[in-house]
């Protein structure tokens, strides 16, 4: 895939950049919305690049753990040529649930990994075909990511995430806003 090496820039420029990132407390919580880039890709077809719109919600049970649910709605579909024909694919929602385990390297920095599961609703569309075809797929998720502080309560956040690695695979490179609470 082509973001395999995406976790370790993210890793590398969270760990040169400062910012005001504070540990997090038992109980804290935190919202935050993400920009994310899919890559969706299946033998013998050309990779789909998507789009979404992921919010998000956690809660920290430990300093440094906490579970986290994501909704996401698809915002641009992406269309391929398959043997011929102008094929669509349309990311409709994502659904998730997540445990997310932070490690902060500094105090200005923490990076995180992510396990748990997803469900990603879509459809293909095939030009000059007035149908289209809907699937749904549940799948083990896991990621890695990045959190960088800009003030005590708002930080930046990158992130690479497998969420379905089926008969299809369905990874992503997201990046947004963190507020917590």
């Amino acid at each position: 895939m082509k973001y395999k090496i995406l976790p370790t820039i993210i890793v590398a420029t969270t760990l040169s950049t400062s910012g005001n990132v504070i540990a997090n407390s038992a109980g804290d919580t935190y919202l935050g919305i993400q920009y994310a880039i899919g890559d969706y890709s299946e033998p013998d077809i050309p990779d789909f690049s998507p789009t979404a719109l992921v919010g998000r919600v956690g809660g920290f049970v430990h300093p440094n753990f906490a579970f986290e649910g994501r909704f996401g709605i698809g915002i641009k579909d992406d269309t391929q040529n398959v043997f011929g024909f102008d094929t669509t694919l349309e990311l409709d929602t994502l659904v998730g649930l997540y445990g997310v385990g932070h490690l902060y390297i500094t105090e200005s920095s923490s990076v995180y990994g992510l396990i748990g599961f997803s469900g990603v609703d879509g459809a293909v569309t095939v030009a000059g075909s007035p149908d289209s075809e809907s699937d749904s797929e549940t799948d083990l998720s896991y990621g890695v990511g990045a959190n960088i502080g800009i003030t005590k309560n708002i930080g930046l956040n990158a992130e690479y995430i497998s969420y379905i690695s089926k008969d299809f695979d369905l990874n992503a490179i997201g990046f947004g806003v963190v507020i917590g609470f």
